[in-house]
């Protein structure tokens, strides 16, 4: 050991030597001798071994370790500062200085202006700095382990020692000596640096009134795992700059309470910051946080009221809900971008308490880049920006998720932009945004949550990206202003109340999709409020998906009940209509529907009571119940060329209507479908040779005929055989007492049912356009039609087969001049297309009973076959009939 501690001071010898202030050592004092020697030259006094007292263990030895040393400063041989050397020889040994003990600068104490300590120095005892009025700055090496607790001792009023330095070391300083004392407490120091921890927590007092709380300016921290300890830099009333360096790890309880000038506090490895560290510093400007925070407890900058830029570093990882109440000053928020959340913990005073920035009543613009864990604590919740009066808000791409309540109440917000992978937005977590002008839904957002947006009065532009799957209850409330409206096509599940209140919506866009839009929730009445009721300035709207209605307590509700669009378009992705779907929109004037609409449900159109017109599409199938009853404005009705189907009263009132066309391809039709529709002039039901099957009954004996309300019908055409309903021993018929006065009967028809045009007392005018008769059940088919001025028209040369026809034999007027694909006739008996001497002998054999008779013999249609027959045949043989 003593080989080493020799090789250093050598070295140390070498480099000090070469200074100009001295050519050798001189000797001065040794290890606890209390009486040292002064000398005013350089000559060597060493004192006696026996004066030692403290610990023997060094002065037998001639262990010798503290010395005085006093070199000239100027040319006039003032002498005005202390070196203690790393070593000392006596009797050519090297001997290491640890330690200065007693009155290092003795006599002359009160001229030394500087003091230097080696950096191999292990303590400074009792006293050994005593006296020191004349220097202003002193520096403490790393290497010192302990200090005296009376080592400034004699210092009183006048001393000039205004800045101390201790340098950096991992382990603490430990303050030797009596009880509470502070070493540091009554000296006028303005301006410290710190580079290690002390074993005192408080090694500047925690009097208020000790003088260096009253005197510092000026704060530097460093060194390796430092700690600002509980109330170190308490009530300094003059301090007003404090610099933490790497290496300074964490701030402790009210560590800088109540510095009343602290205007600047820069941190860079810190990492945690104890409960109201910095509270009470209302001075503070300047406030950097650095890059290692991780944690930040309950007012820990309360009231520093005038920093005004904020930023929270990515160390982050706990924060007080109630860190920063009080700076009332910040404009400027940033929470720097990270991809672990950051947690809030503790609470306010109220339910939702006071939130992280809402008593930053300052704050202007806030960049959020992560994402933010509110505290719970009682059943309670805080969120970061509960009710803060932020006006600009930038959502980094570190942000995922927006939390339940993240902006509620922000009533300054005016704008808001959203991170490319924001995901998910909470519930109410814009709520009551009143400043909030606009809003564009990120394309990663799958999910906004229940009154996520409700209250945003201001907002006027709404965009919703293309990936929401699900919209909350009343996700977007009262947001009043926005016009146009678009529901992309990645959304699956719909709350009905999601727009309730959005009353200036104009156009309405459900965007094209195979997948169905499922609605859910229920409004307050049976039906409660629709999708779109609450669009009460809604004018256009484009479906392009079909729509679930939602279930729920026996209630349902469709997405267009009671809307007050005025036009629709359908896109070609809509396969169906459901029931309801469009119930009571009395404003709809205008209908486009899909040209892959397949089906249309009960009440689809119900009291539509301004649609003017519409023209259901070729793969429709089914028409249901009362689909478009009350329709009362509609003038123009094509039902398409693939309706098979069409359900109970499905036009009811359609009274403007005034021509009417039931496709070949129905089969199944309600008698009552076209209740009400007084307006229909003309009825046209296509040819087919399948026969149309009515099915319901009216309220009469017959109740209401398919026909029996059309009350201003006057032209039918019939293109196919119609089977009756039956159900309660009551049967309807198509035409039974209808007011038409014209009738075609199509080719295809081949018979007439019971009752089929029993009570037309209007009928003027039959065309029957089959050659063959169509065979009347009974006589009933025509009770009621005058047969005596009715007039018949049947095709060419059929005239003589209906007048042989049971019931049609009863018409007086019969005209055979329609058209005829095969005509007959008149004299060709044997059907070869010419009248001739074969014919002629046919015609004689039915008159001698030779032959089976034939009704086309009776030519003059008297009912028998006789010899005026025959003159009539031998006259169209010779050209002259």
């Amino acid at each position: 050991m003593i080989k080493k501690y020799f090789l250093t001071a050598v070295g140390l010898l070498l480099a000090v030597a070469a200074n100009a202030y001295v050519t050798n050592w001189p000797l001065y004092g040794e290890v606890y001798v209390e009486d040292i020697a002064f000398a005013d030259d350089n000559s060597t006094i060493v004192n006696n071994f026996e004066d030692c007292y403290y610990d023997y263990q060094y002065c037998p030895a001639k262990q010798i370790a503290v010395l005085r040393h006093i070199f000239p400063s100027n040319a006039s041989g003032e002498r005005d500062f202390v070196l203690v050397p790393p070593y000392i020889i006596v009797e050519g040994v090297a001997y290491p200085v640890v330690g200065v003990n007693g009155a290092l600068l003795g006599n002359e104490a009160q001229s030394i202006k500087n003091i230097y300590l080696h950096n191999e120095l292990e303590f400074l005892g009792s006293r050994a700095l005593s006296n020191a009025i004349a220097v202003q700055s002193i520096t403490i090496p790393g290497s010192v382990k302990s200090i005296s607790y009376d080592i400034f001792s004699g210092l009183g009023l006048g001393v000039a020692l205004t800045s101390i330095t201790f340098e950096d070391n991992a382990e603490p300083l430990v303050i030797d000596g009596a009880g509470s004392a502070k070493p540091f407490a009554n000296l006028p120091l303005t301006s410290i640096y710190i580079g290690r921890n002390f074993s005192d927590a408080t090694p500047f007092g925690t009097t208020n009134s000790t003088t260096v709380k009253q005197t510092l300016v000026n704060l530097t921290m460093g060194g390796t795992g430092t700690q600002v300890t509980p109330e170190m830099f308490s009530n300094f009333k003059a301090l007003t700059t404090a610099t933490l360096k790497p290496g300074v790890v964490g701030i402790g309880e009210k560590a800088f309470y109540k510095c009343p000038k602290l205007q600047e506090a820069t941190m860079s490895s810190v990492a945690t910051i104890g409960t109201e560290a910095f509270s009470g510093d209302s001075a503070m400007t300047t406030l950097d946080l650095g890059s290692g925070v991780s944690y930040i407890d309950d007012y820990a900058f309360y009231d520093c009221k005038r920093v005004a830029s904020l930023t929270l570093p990515a160390s982050l990882d706990s924060l007080h809900v109630r860190a920063f109440v009080g700076m009332t000053s910040v404009q400027s928020l940033t929470i720097a971008d990270s991809d672990r959340p950051l947690a809030l913990f503790g609470i306010g005073a109220g339910f939702y308490g006071s939130s992280l920035t809402s008593h930053l009543t300052a704050l202007e613009t806030a960049y959020m880049g992560r994402n933010l864990l509110p505290t719970h604590q009682d059943s309670r919740k805080n969120t970061a920006f509960y009710e803060a009066g932020l006006k600009q808000l930038t959502v980094g791409d570190h942000v995922t998720a927006l939390g339940t309540d993240e902006f509620n109440g922000c009533k300054q917000l005016e704008q808001v932009q959203l991170g490319s992978k924001l995901a998910s937005i909470g519930e109410k977590a814009f709520y009551n945004n009143t400043s909030l002008r606009a809003i564009t839904i990120p394309d990663r957002v799958t999910h906004i949550g229940t009154e996520a947006f409700s209250g945003d009065t201001t907002m006027t532009t709404l965009n919703i990206g293309s990936a929401v799957s699900y919209i909350g209850d009343y996700a977007f409330n009262d947001c009043k202003r926005v016009a146009s409206l678009t529901l992309p096509a990645s959304l699956d599940s719909l709350h009905v109340t999601a727009f309730v209140g959005m009353t200036g919506v104009q156009s309405l866009t459900i965007a094209d999709t195979n997948r169905p839009l499922t609605l859910f929730g229920a409004g307050a009445g049976f039906y409660g409020s629709s999708l779109v009721s609450h669009l009460t300035a809604l004018e256009t709207a484009y479906m392009g998906r079909n729509i679930l209605p939602t279930h729920q307590d026996n209630r349902k509700n469709t997405a267009f009940y009671e809307a007050a669009l005025k036009r629709l378009t359908m896109g070609d992705h809509v396969t169906a209509l459901g029931t309801d779907e469009f119930y009571g929109c009395q404003s709809l004037e205008q209908v486009q529907l899909g040209s892959k609409l397949e089906s249309i449900g009960e009440k689809a159109f119900y009291n539509n009571s301004s649609l003017r017109a519409i023209t259901i599409p070729d793969r429709v199938t089914h028409i249901g119940t009362e689909a478009f009853s009350g329709d009362t404005a509609m003038t123009t009705l094509d039902l398409g060329s693939g309706v098979s189907y069409i359900g109970y009263y499905a036009f009811n009132d359609c009274k403007r209507v005034a021509s009417l066309t039931l496709p070949a391809s129905l089969d199944s039709l309600d008698v009552t479908a076209f209740v009400g529709m007084t307006g229909v002039q003309s009825l046209t039901i296509s040819d087919t040779d399948r026969p149309l099957t009515l099915f319901g009954v009216g309220a009469g004996f017959y109740g209401n005929s398919l026909t029996g309300n059309m009350t201003a019908l006057e032209t039918a055409y019939m293109g196919r055989h119609i089977l009756p309903t039956q159900q309660d021993n009551r049967k309807g018929t198509a035409f039974h007492s209808s007011t038409i006065k014209q009738l075609t009967i199509g080719k295809l028809v081949n018979a007439l049912n019971a009752d089929e045009f029993n009570g037309c007392t209007s009928l003027a005018l039959i065309n029957s356009m089959n050659p063959t008769p169509p065979v009347c059940a009974d006589a009933t088919a025509f009770s009621g039609v005058d047969k005596t001025a009715c007039a018949l028209h049947v095709p060419l040369g059929c005239k003589r087969t209906y007048q042989a026809a049971p019931v049609w034999e009863e018409f007086f007027n019969v005209t055979d001049d329609l058209p005829n694909d095969n005509p007959v006739i008149t004299g060709d008996l044997n059907g070869d297309g010419i009248v001739d001497v074969d014919d002629l002998n046919i015609l004689i054999n039915i008159m001698l009973g030779n032959a089976d008779n034939n009704p086309l013999a009776d030519l003059n249609g008297d009912n028998t076959v006789d010899v005026d027959d025959l003159n009539i045949l031998i006259n169209i043989m010779l050209g002259k009939y």
